[in-house]
């Protein structure tokens, strides 16, 4: 199968134009220009991250191409450190092409931030916007789901989380802010997290933001505006999206193998 094909169906999935401006989406290491004359070997590997282990995967399964949530970099470097030649060479020396996605699949229908509210048995109600694209457009960054499903107990929402997310720890704030139950839910994966969209989410009359990471310096901001954090891991709040990713696209391309290899979080909280 062209790998064109494919490229076009990730694009159609996960428009560039939903690129946060300071992100890169597309093929960052590959023919970029001749990519329409390459074809798909054996199979696609989807991950978190282009790590050695992943690309050392995609190499022992004869993949030739790689879905990444997140690039080998973001940004020109001066230097290239060890690690970082180790994963070019891989590439290059087994003719596996990198795509990255980025943010271009976060906030559509069925991407990440969807499959995650879904994973967690929340309703999403709207559309969350925030940063400008490189298309001078506004990002679908996160999810504004109904938080009624949650659990008015703190304590017992955490464990059904960790429980549907199949994660042994979460970090959380401000769980003893008074509440009658979760009213608006902001579902945002990744650590986007600033001020202002803390304000908008506040604004917006949100009690609860489940997102990968949280600033630590806003917790007081966001004990102020009676907003309870909840960090479900950064890695692990790309997952369902990336699952769901590997489900549309293995049936919509049967004939070939779609892989997905996970990550765990390389911190641990009691």
């Amino acid at each position: 199968m062209l790998l064109k094909k494919l490229i076009d169906k990730i694009e159609q999935l996960a428009p560039k134009k939903n690129v946060i401006e300071s992100e890169f989406s597309g093929i960052q290491l590959g023919p970029v220009k001749d990519y329409d004359k390459k074809t798909i070997k054996k199979g696609i590997l989807i991950t978190e991250m282009p790590s050695i282990d992943a690309i050392d995967c995609a190499r022992k399964n004869n993949y030739n191409l790689i879905i990444s949530r997140l690039p080998l970099l973001n940004s020109p470097v001066r230097t290239i450190d060890p690690i970082l030649n180790s994963k070019i060479f891989m590439l290059n020396q087994n003719h596996i092409t990198l795509y990255v996605l980025n943010a271009a699949w976060d906030g559509v229908k069925d991407g990440v931030n969807d499959s995650l509210a879904q994973r967690l048995g929340l309703r999403v109600n709207d559309v969350f916007f925030a940063f400008k694209t490189d298309k001078n457009l506004i990002n679908p960054a996160g999810k504004i789901c109904n938080g009624t499903n949650l659990n008015k107990d703190f304590n017992k929402t955490i464990s059904e989380i960790k429980r549907k997310l199949n994660i042994d720890s979460v970090r959380y704030a401000n769980n003893a802010i008074p509440r009658k139950s979760f009213v608006k839910v902001l579902v945002m994966a990744g650590a986007y997290i600033n001020e202002e969209i803390l304000e908008n989410a506040y604004k917006l009359d949100c009690n609860c933001i489940i997102t990968g990471g949280f600033p630590s310096q806003l917790y007081v901001k966001a004990q102020e505006y009676k907003i309870s954090i909840i960090e479900i891991g950064y890695i692990e709040s790309f997952k369902p999206g990336l699952e769901k990713l590997k489900l549309i696209l293995s049936m919509e391309f049967p004939h070939i193998e779609v892989t997905l290899f996970g990550h765990s979080s390389c911190y641990q909280v009691q």
